[in-house]
Parts: structure tokens; sequence; C-alpha cells
């Protein structure tokens, strides 16, 4: 038996969680914050718990995304491919933000992410098709339960 983790549920729980934290960062960025002010900002808070649950994603899809050192896997799913290369930019040009906050890192920051978010609702767009499968096989469980 599958653990809870790697089943359908509870990656559905892990990308709900994460398409959360992805909106509420986009919603909640402030680029006038500066200096140690900014560690302490509803944005950072968001992406350093989105930062985790992205690496629970990564954990749980980990066969498929090593799949991705083979062209043919590459071309079948370019827009995954795209997301993941833009996942890891997000996650480089945060680094650069421990020594101080340059100006032309943070408007580097800023262009990714919003082109990351993007990225991340056409991925999800994609994908929609799996999710109402396992809303619906899941309420057809519920209503037999009863």
């Amino acid at each position: 038996m599958k653990s809870l983790f790697y089943s359908p549920k509870g990656r559905f729980g892990v990308d709900a969680i994460l398409l959360l934290c992805i909106i509420s960062a986009l919603v909640f960025s402030d680029p006038h914050l500066a200096g140690d002010m900014h560690w302490r900002s509803s944005h950072c808070i968001i992406c350093i718990t989105g930062v985790g649950f992205m690496i629970l994603h990564i954990m749980q899809h980990w066969r498929f995304i090593r799949s991705f050192t083979k062209r043919k896997v590459i071309l079948k799913n370019k827009i995954t491919f795209v997301v993941t290369i833009f996942s890891a930019m997000m996650i480089l040009s945060i680094i650069p933000f421990f020594f101080g906050f340059p100006e032309k890192i943070m408007r580097f920051h800023n262009i990714i992410g919003h082109i990351f978010g993007v990225l991340i609702i056409i991925h999800i767009i994609g994908k929609a098709k799996k999710f109402v499968r396992l809303l619906k096989s899941n309420n057809k469980r519920v209503q037999v339960d009863v």
C-alpha cells in the first residue's frame, strides 16, 4: 500500500497548499521593502513556506523530474520542464538577498517571479483534468461510504 504522502490525495494536498503559497506570494509582494524588515514580511514568510512545500512536491515527483535528463521526456512535457527551470531560477534569485537587497537583483527576482506565476497557472491548467478526476473519484467514494 502506498503511503499517504505519495498517494493522489497526498499529492493533491501538497499541490493545493503550494498553489496557495504562490498566489499569496504574488498578492503580498512589496518591492519597496528592504533591509531586515523584508525578511519578516508576509511575502518572505509565505515564500519560505512555499519553498518547503516545493521541496515536498519535488520529492513526490522525483522519478518524473529525474527523467528530464531524456530529450524525449522534455519534448512531451515542455511546460513542466520550463516550470522546473523557472523554479530553480526563483530559488537561485533568493540567494543574493542574504547579502543585501541590490536593486538589480530585486528587479530580476520580481520579473522571474511574475513569469513563474504565469507558468504555474499554465501548468495547473494543463494538469486540471487530473485534479478533476481525483475530486470526482473521491466524491463517488464518499457517496458509497455513507
